[in-house]
């Protein structure tokens, strides 16, 4: 350490709790040096600009559309000049390998990944120990307050002092149907004890990681609907204004001779992660509805993981009014996002009262007519004139009154680009993302209290010796123990 290897002590300090956990008070004092220093020299070198702010962006799952967001994450912070790279994990079953659609798109960019799979959740600690080790930052945004992801922002702080921030794009309460958060000490007041360390995507890790993931530097969230819940700063899903833009009606033809659709063809398009909440099956009831002359196709782009509902789908309508195109990468988004006319957003429960869909922001840029639910996190877009109140009584109606009426659509079209560059631009919300970060370096907080006690669960050999080193920091500050010591006071009574 004498040669200024901050980053070298801090792995040797932390390799060596693990190797020699009996001397782990030991190592817990010196990684803490270790790590005092290494912040003193990384804040020096921030203040040099943002090309000096390494950036990691820690998702929680990268094998499914969750992975969209954290990519749409890193990509802002790319904007703004930062080096980035993403980290995270591949919890099975959901897959061992990055999100299929966004593949093409993170080589692109030049966007290091770097991930765990995790068949075994008991492991799973030990696997995130090691790779935040080998992947320092001084800023790292988390994506989404589940388990793996509160680790990460765990042991980003514990190893490297960080600025964490929380990146909340769902109610993930409603994916484990529960309602409530649970703090860790009221938990273990409740069983005696934390739950042992399975099924961390599960419904009690996810109440306990809602808490916690509201305890590092600051909070992003996805739409006003999740602020009013969780607090801090809206940072809706961003698109590149020029990788994302209305096709010239050549473009738009050769688009759809590609996918065998007729240009005479009025096109309701879904693109996205088919899920029976998002009124896939109201759409297709209502095409079907459609008259023959209108020529009507409802195309799909993108996975249906629910096999019922594809079939529910096809029984619907007939092969000739329905395209299921599959899941689509995402440099083609423009291409298929061409193919239509309009697009219905109808999602509608619990998950989509929380829920503002990224592909919202796709048909916005590509300059098309969107009708949306009354889900509340789109209602901002219907007041601005973005979208269009959709009428689920009488949806075939209204999907006739648009098909018959080419100039109220390109109108409506025009808004809605209008909309997108004025609030959903990356360039317009990156910088808003760069005041979030800006605030989380100028003070990094320390590892809370209330996070380090989930080692007692995740890792018990690391648990006492960090957690004693904790309380020793705090004796050493509460108590004059050397005064004390030295006030030669004679013995008495207390009373």
């Amino acid at each position: 350490m004498a040669d200024g290897h901050w980053a070298g002590a801090i792995r040797a300090y932390a390799q060596g709790m693990i190797a020699l956990p009996r001397l782990g008070l030991h190592y817990a004092s010196n990684l803490d040096w270790a790590r005092q220093r290494w912040r003193e020299e990384r804040s020096a070198i921030n203040q040099q600009g943002p090309e000096q702010i390494k950036v990691v962006v820690a998702a929680a799952e990268l094998s499914h559309n969750a992975a969209g967001r954290a990519f749409m994450l890193a990509t802002l912070y790319q904007q703004l000049g930062h080096p980035v790279e993403m980290v995270g994990s591949h919890v099975q079953p959901w897959g061992e390998t990055l999100w299929e659609p966004i593949r093409g798109a993170v080589e692109a960019a030049q966007l290091p990944v770097h991930a765990v799979v995790v068949d075994d959740h008991t492991a799973f600690f030990r696997q995130a120990w090691e790779l935040v080790l080998q992947h320092p930052a001084d800023l790292v945004h988390l994506s989404k307050p589940r388990l793996p992801a509160v680790v990460f922002g765990l042991l980003y702080k514990l190893f490297w002092g960080a600025a964490v921030l929380m990146d909340i794009d769902d109610e993930e309460l409603c994916f484990v149907k529960e309602a409530e958060p649970v703090a860790l000490d009221v938990l273990k007041r409740e069983l005696g004890k934390l739950p042992p360390p399975e099924n961390l995507m599960g419904p009690l890790w996810t109440r306990l990681a809602v808490d916690l993931g509201q305890r590092f530097d600051g909070i992003t969230v996805a739409n006003t609907a999740l602020q009013q819940r969780y607090g801090g700063t809206v940072i809706p899903h961003a698109r590149d204004s020029q990788q994302l833009r209305p096709l010239s009606a050549r473009e738009r033809l050769a688009a759809r001779r590609r996918h065998d659709i007729a240009a005479k063809a009025n096109v309701v398009l879904f693109f996205g992660t088919a899920r029976r909440h998002k009124g896939l099956l109201e759409v297709a009831a209502a095409v079907a509805a459609l008259p023959e002359d209108l020529h009507p196709l409802f195309v799909v782009a993108g996975g249906i993981p629910d096999a019922k509902l594809q079939r529910e789908l096809e029984a619907v309508l007939a092969p000739q009014r329905l395209r299921l195109l599959g899941n689509q990468p995402f440099e083609r988004a423009r291409k298929i996002l061409g193919l239509a006319d309009l697009a219905v957003l109808l999602s509608s429960g619990e998950v989509a009262a929380f829920q503002s869909p990224a592909k919202l922001s796709d048909a916005l840029a590509m300059g098309l007519p969107v009708l949306v639910s009354d889900a509340p996190p789109l209602q901002e877009t219907v007041e601005r004139g973005w979208t269009v109140p959709a009428e689920p009584e009488h949806l075939a109606e209204q999907l006739q009154q648009w098909f018959s009426d080419p100039d109220r659509r390109a109108l409506q079209g025009e808004w809605a680009r209008e909309g997108f560059l004025e609030a959903l631009a990356l360039q317009v919300v990156a910088k808003r993302l760069s005041r979030c970060g800006t605030e989380a370096l100028a003070e990094p907080a320390a590892v809370d209290g209330q996070q380090l006690i989930l080692l007692e669960s995740l890792a018990p050999e690391l648990s006492s010796p960090l957690m004693a080193h904790r309380y020793q920091q705090w004796s050493e500050r509460q108590i004059p123990w050397r005064a004390l010591q030295q006030q030669g006071r004679e013995p008495g009574l207390v009373v």
